[in-house]
Formats: C-alpha cells, structure tokens, sequence
C-alpha cells in the first residue's frame, strides 16, 4: 500500500505476525527504515526526549533531541501502520505515558524478542 502525503509518500510493509513472514519484513523494514532516515531510532539505543521534555514550554531538550523526538513519531507510526493481527500488540504495547505515540525502539525491541 502506497500513500501520498504532498511530496512524501510511505510504502507499508504488513507484517501480520506469522514466523514464516518476520525474516523478510524485518529486512524490507530496516531497508525502508535506511532510506527514511529511521534506522538508528529502531536499532539504537539512543536517548529519546519524552513527550513532556518536547513540549515543555521551557526548553529542556537540545535541538538534536528534539529531532530525535520527531524521527521516533516517524519510526513509530511506521511500525505502528505495518503490523496487524498477532504482531499488533507488541507494537501498542510500546505506548506509555512518557511517550503517548509510542517508543519505537522499545516496539522494536519487543517483536525482535518475540520472533527471533
């Protein structure tokens, strides 16, 4: 499924929860995750401002941080749009309230754990 949001448009892997299809959207998904920019978001440890820190009116958070903030929204709701049935909740399971949208790399880290 292809969708076109001005000059951005998103291919959606779907992944549906099944052993036999993990192998092949793990690698179409880091592969896509690459070419927009998201990959260190699924693959690194890296310190993610919560949704406080980023809209706090006071800053809190460098520049950079905030950047990181905005690629995790762009990471998650990737994953968030590309898993369904079994695969689902390991995904929502990464929202909290630090992080209302999600934590992509805690969803990441939960299917990683889940199927591999």
């Amino acid at each position: 499924m292809a969708t076109t949001s001005k000059d951005k448009s998103v291919r959606v892997y779907v992944f549906d929860g099944t052993e036999a299809e993990w192998r092949e959207w793990k690698s179409k998904t880091l592969s896509l995750a690459k070419v927009k920019g998201i990959k260190q978001i699924l693959t690194k440890d890296l310190v993610i401002p919560t949704d406080a820190e980023y809209m706090a009116t006071e800053p809190v958070c460098s520049d950079a941080a905030k950047a990181l903030y905005e690629l995790n929204d762009t990471a998650f709701s990737y994953l968030n749009m590309s898993v369904k049935s079994r695969a689902f909740p390991y995904v929502d399971g990464a929202k909290s309230t630090s992080w209302e949208d999600g934590n992509a790399r805690e969803a990441w880290k939960r299917l990683c754990k889940r199927y591999e």
